[in-house]
Formats: structure tokens, C-alpha cells, sequence
């Protein structure tokens, strides 16, 4: 069962790495070292998160693709999708997709050259654990990677 926080306030980091700890944290209610005792082996002190799909799926989360002909697939009980850049879609419909939902997002870290840094989007309010630069605005992102939850609107 997922917990759903419904009020979130910004958690900070504790160190260099746990931006996906923080977020994870900040998207279901769960405290940060309960989230690190959850998710196991798919995040690393130091390194950070390898596999955001499967931390969500010991979360609690739902996510079953049942495979199809050709490539394609039917969705059953699913709470979140991962896109990845590119996406084919223009940076406009990505907005209109993101907005009014909750959303963890893989962007440029502003801290570490060369690394990667995740915030939390919030139906229309962005939240940055870093504790040194942060990102402010949606405008600011360059988004990587997205894990977009499915339901409609709080």
C-alpha cells in the first residue's frame, strides 16, 4: 500500500547522494531513513539512485506493462511511468503533461560537473533538497528523466 503525502514540505539532503532519498521522502511522507531501509540495494550512499522503478515498486507502488505484439504494450494497475530524453515530444506538451500532477525529475545537478541531480514536482510547485544552488522554477529544468504518477489532480 502507498502512503500519498498530501501536505509536502521540502526536506533537505544529509549528504552528497540522497537527492532521490530526499524526494521519495517528500512524495510519500515516509522519513529518510525509513525510505534508505525500504529501497535497498537500488540506492547507494555516495553514488546515489541506479533503478528509481524499482525503489517505487518497494514502496508500494504499481507499475505492471504486460507485453504485446510489436513492441507494444497494455497497462494495468499502473501508478507511475518513466520517460526518458528524447521523448518525442516538444518541450510544450511535456509541460502540459507534468503540470497539475506529481512527478520525480532527473535533471543536471548544479553542484557536481558532470552529475545529476533529482527534484520532486508537486502539481505546480517544484522542490529542491539540495542544500547549496538549487533549482527555483520549472522554466530552469532541463529534464532528463521523469517518473510521472497517473493520477488526474489533488
Amino acid at each position: 500500500m502507498v502512503i500519498e503525502n498530501k501536505n509536502p514540505k521540502l526536506i533537505k539532503q544529509i549528504g552528497p547522494s540522497d537527492c532521490a532519498i530526499c524526494c521519495l521522502s517528500m512524495l510519500t511522507g515516509i522519513e529518510h531513513a525509513e525510505v534508505i531501509s525500504r529501497v535497498g540495494d537500488t540506492w547507494e550512499d555516495g553514488m546515489g539512485m541506479a533503478n528509481t522503478g524499482l525503489a517505487l515498486l518497494r514502496l508500494g507502488f504499481e507499475n505492471r506493462e504486460i507485453p504485446l505484439d510489436k513492441g507494444a504494450y497494455r497497462i494495468e494497475d499502473v501508478d507511475f511511468k518513466i520517460l526518458r530524453k528524447p521523448w518525442g515530444i516538444s518541450d510544450e506538451m511535456f509541460k502540459s503533461m507534468i503540470w497539475g500532477r506529481k512527478a520525480l525529475l532527473t535533471v543536471p545537478s548544479l553542484n557536481i560537473d558532470g552529475g545529476y541531480h533529482m527534484v520532486y514536482w508537486y502539481y505546480d510547485e517544484l522542490f529542491d533538497p539540495s542544500p547549496k544552488k538549487t533549482y527555483k522554477s520549472y522554466e530552469e529544468l532541463n529534464i532528463r528523466e521523469m517518473v510521472l504518477f497517473l493520477e488526474k489532480s489533488k
